[in-house]
């Protein structure tokens, strides 16, 4: 599992692996919290291996101005030197990674399940317990079980959006991502409804870790151009995507 971790943190995993990993984390809380701890180490020693080289480049700077006294202007050069090469290494180390951040990881970081406060009861008390089954399966991260529920409720009900959008939701979690995408673009094309704002931002998601990548930059920047609460990571996501 170590040389696992490995791999993934250095991006040298295949889609099918992440999505096991991502299985086996998503079971394994105390697996998930060795990921986090192995990548919070990377980015320590990677920044401490910055502080280094600077310190090692004025180190020579300085032996260079003892035994050979230059011109001031030579010295300072030596000096913006020294400093360029410093910020060239943390740019690459900033900025380089995220073109070779597969759609899988980037769908990690940026995706939070969805929590439903308390939920839109029926007229019809057998659409409520189902829901309400549905919800608790959620809850016990029994997708397959929520999914037939919330099946039963849509496939009579079209007009229930919350339905809709909680079965978006729940394939998702089963990492069914394209019949996730058909369930929120059918909650969105709803137009006026309270879900909108998630199902945009889901959507985008699912396009983006189906490598759908132009669908995903557009939804991306849709979505930035809202006053939604997801307004700030879908620019983040634009910037990396683009």
């Amino acid at each position: 599992m170590n040389d696992a971790i490995e791999r993934y943190l250095n991006g040298m995993m295949t889609k099918e692996e992440e999505l096991w990993l991502n299985a086996e984390v998503n079971g394994n809380p105390e697996l998930g919290r060795e990921l986090e701890l192995r990548r919070r180490t990377n980015k320590i020693l990677l920044d401490m291996s910055v502080i280094e080289l600077r310190g090692k480049l004025e180190t020579l700077e300085m032996k260079r101005r003892a035994t050979n006294p230059v011109h001031r202007t030579a010295v300072r050069a030596a000096r913006v030197a020294a400093v360029v090469a410093g910020a060239a290494i943390i740019s690459s180390t900033i900025y380089f990674p995220n073109r070779n951040i597969s759609p899988g990881r980037l769908y990690n970081q940026y995706y939070k399940g969805y929590e439903a406060v308390t939920y839109t009861r029926s007229a019809h008390a057998a659409t409520n317990a189902l829901f309400a089954s549905a919800m608790e399966a959620i809850r016990s991260k029994n997708y397959d079980q929520a999914i037939n529920y919330l099946d039963q409720i849509v496939n009579t009900d079209q007009a229930n959006i919350e339905a809709m959008f909680m079965l978006g939701v729940a394939n998702m979690e089963n990492k069914d991502y394209t019949k996730a995408e058909a369930l929120f673009e059918k909650v969105i094309n709803q137009n006026d409804n309270l879900f909108i704002e998630d199902a945009n931002w889901y959507l985008g998601l699912c396009y983006m870790v189906n490598e759908e990548k132009l669908k995903a930059i557009r939804q991306f920047e849709y979505v930035a151009g809202t006053k939604s609460k997801f307004s700030k990571e879908a620019k983040r996501l634009i910037r990396k995507l683009d």
